[in-house]
C-alpha cells in the first residue's frame, strides 16, 4: 500500500511537467523527461530490492503480476493463441519483452498508464514477429474469422484478448 501511496505523490508533483514536457519535442524535452522519470525507479527500487530478499522468485512475479493485472500472463497466451507456429525461441522473446513491460508498468499511476506502456511493448513484439517471418496483422484477421464463425455456429468462443487492442 506505501508503494501505492509513494507512486500517486510521485505522479502529483510530476504530473504538470511531464504533461508539458509531453507537448514538446526535441532532444531537451527527452533529456528532462528522463530525469523526472529516473526519480521514480528510485521508488520502484526501494520497493523491489526488499521484496527480492523476502521473496521468492514465484513470490515476486506474482506481486508484480497483481500490480499490473495480470497483462503479462493474458498478452502473452493470446499472442500464442493467436500467432500460429511461434517457436519457444520467439516465445522466450515475448515474455522477456512482457516482463519488461510489467517492470516499468508496475510504477504507473494509473490503468492505463499501464495499459499504454503494455501497448508500446506489443508494438516491439509485433515488429519482433514481423521479422521472423510472421504476418501478424493477417494472424489477427485469422482469428478474429475464426472466433466470429465460432460465434456464428453457436460455439464458444475463446476469450483470448486481442493484444493489437489491449
Amino acid at each position: 500500500m506505501n508503494q501505492y501511496r509513494a507512486l500517486r505523490s510521485w505522479q502529483a508533483a510530476h504530473e504538470d511537467d511531464l504533461k508539458a514536457l509531453a507537448r514538446q519535442s526535441g532532444d531537451e524535452a527527452k533529456a528532462k523527461t528522463a530525469r523526472i522519470m529516473a526519480t521514480r525507479k528510485v521508488l520502484h527500487d526501494q520497493f523491489i530490492t526488499p521484496l527480492n530478499t523476502d521473496l521468492t522468485p514465484e513470490q515476486l512475479d506474482k506481486v508484480k503480476d497483481k500490480m499490473t493485472y495480470g497483462k503479462l500472463k493474458v498478452t502473452y497466451d493470446a499472442y500464442c493463441e493467436i500467432v500460429p507456429g511461434l517457436t519457444d525461441e520467439e516465445k522466450a522473446k515475448m515474455r522477456d519483452l512482457l516482463a519488461e513491460a510489467r517492470e516499468l508498468a508496475m510504477d504507473g499511476g494509473s490503468a492505463a498508464e499501464k495499459s499504454a506502456i503494455f501497448k508500446k511493448y506489443k508494438g516491439k513484439i509485433n515488429t519482433y514477429l514481423s521479422s521472423r517471418g510472421h504476418d501478424v496483422g493477417k494472424a489477427y484477421k485469422d482469428w478474429g474469422a475464426r472466433q466470429k464463425a465460432a460465434q456464428n455456429q453457436g460455439g464458444q468462443t475463446n476469450p483470448v484478448v486481442n493484444p493489437a487492442q489491449n
